[in-house]
């Protein structure tokens, strides 16, 4: 392997954005070994050289997520990325890691806004009144690892946690308690180079490596960010029927 190990994790027959986010990573790491890792149904991610298949309930993602990165048998320094994401530099998971047995994006972006205490459905008013940044100070969208263990104790902690963080926010309030629980050395990865948001970014000189569309208004600004990008053709069909507009 010449290049950087990638994980992504995606269920569900939406294949846009995981591919977008294949390409750009091998537009810039050649080398670059990509798993999908995945549930039984769900269709194969086109450019990727490896799927992990595994048995779990899909319909709770971030908590089968966890299970699936917790299970896969890593034993080099990776990179856990979101689908959501546009590479546009090399990127090193072990120069990430330093040393460290994980690196976790440290938010950077809106961290003073209220939190949205019924966000994505879930119930949240245990946090009410605190911000975005004091709740959630990581970011699971970019998470280097080098072994499962740092997932492991994720997971473990995901199962002490309220069955409604199975289906959103459980990876961030997992990282939250794991990484100041300080079991494990961790290191960082400021969101404005590894998940950098480009409608929010203002400083010119910052040179991400990754560009995050976090949220559904930003996906139409990823797929022409991909177009532009020469990820994409305008025309092209793609899997599950899905066309790009320019």
């Amino acid at each position: 392997m010449d290049g950087p190990n990638i994980v992504f994790f995606h269920v569900g027959d939406e294949t846009i954005f995981p591919i977008v986010m294949v390409r750009s990573v091998r537009a810039n790491n050649p080398g670059a070994h990509i798993i999908q890792v995945t549930d039984r149904v769900s269709p194969d991610v086109a450019g990727v050289d490896e799927i992990v298949r595994f048995d779990g309930d899909s319909s709770h993602p971030m908590g089968f997520r966890l299970e699936c990165y917790a299970r896969l048998p890593t034993r080099v320094p990776t990179f856990f990325l979101d689908t959501d994401m546009i590479c546009v530099q090399p990127i090193d998971p072990a120069a990430a890691l330093e040393g460290n047995s994980a690196a976790v994006c440290l938010r950077e972006y809106l961290k003073d806004l209220p939190l949205d205490t019924g966000a994505m459905g879930v119930d949240l008013s245990e946090h009410r009144g605190r911000t975005l940044g004091d709740v959630y100070p990581y970011v699971g969208c970019v998470t280097a690892a080098g072994d499962p263990k740092f997932w492991n104790s994720c997971l473990d902690e995901l199962r002490r946690l309220p069955a409604k963080f199975w289906h959103w926010f459980g990876d961030q309030e997992a990282l939250r308690n794991v990484v100041n629980g300080g079991a494990h050395k961790v290191g960082w990865l400021p969101e404005s180079i590894y998940a950098c948001l480009v409608d929010v970014e203002i400083d010119p000189t910052k040179n991400p490596k990754i560009c995050h569309f976090k949220g559904p208004a930003r996906k139409r600004l990823m797929l022409q960010c991909a177009v532009q990008a020469g990820f994409l053709d305008a025309r092209e069909p793609l899997a599950g029927g899905y066309h790009i507009e320019g």
